[in-house]
């Protein structure tokens, strides 16, 4: 999987590793270990590590080398599912990740995971009942079918929320 760019580096796995490039995938070195791809994996560059997605855990890494499972969720995350935002005026990274599932029955939420270079808090900050809450009582409008975006503005912190799929659901 094909996770990012940046500092001049490709960064993609191979089953069980975390491979790098410089020179447009001519070449390749491992640079360390990567955690198990049941979907589609993500990561993230933060002052203080990285953080990846991948099944329903959110891990992290300050070297790349190897990886600690930082939460494990309920669901896994899309790949705008997970994002993150560093204030620099409190030098905090705030990491979010929303889950996805399509099951009738499965709730949702939002997590936060934050840090200033030490070990990372996690909270669930946002929560969703079931499609089945809704077709059980069409009155509960705070259920949804699955988150399918987080994404933090890069100017205020501000996060957007992105749920689906039916009207009543956005």
């Amino acid at each position: 999987f094909l996770l990012d760019y940046f500092d001049d580096t490709i960064y993609f796995t191979y089953p069980g590793k975390l491979m790098a490039s410089s020179d447009g995938m001519r070449t390749a070195t491992q640079v360390g270990t990567f955690p198990p791809t049941p979907s589609t994996p993500v990561m993230k560059k933060s002052p203080y590590g990285y953080f990846t997605s991948s099944g329903n855990n959110i891990y992290s890494s300050y070297d790349l080398s190897s990886w600690n499972t930082e939460l494990q969720m309920r669901h896994r995350t899309l790949q705008h599912g997970i994002t993150h935002y560093f204030d620099e005026n409190n030098n905090i990274s705030r990491v979010y990740a929303g889950e996805y599932s399509v099951g009738n029955d499965d709730v949702h939420s939002v997590y936060r995971g934050t840090t200033s270079g030490g070990e990372v808090s996690w909270q669930e900050i946002l929560y969703w009942g079931s499609l089945s809450d809704f077709y059980n009582n069409n009155s509960n409008l705070d259920t949804i079918r699955h988150v399918h975006l987080v994404i933090t503005d890069p100017y205020t912190g501000h996060v957007w929320v992105g749920t689906g799929d039916a009207n009543q659901h956005s």
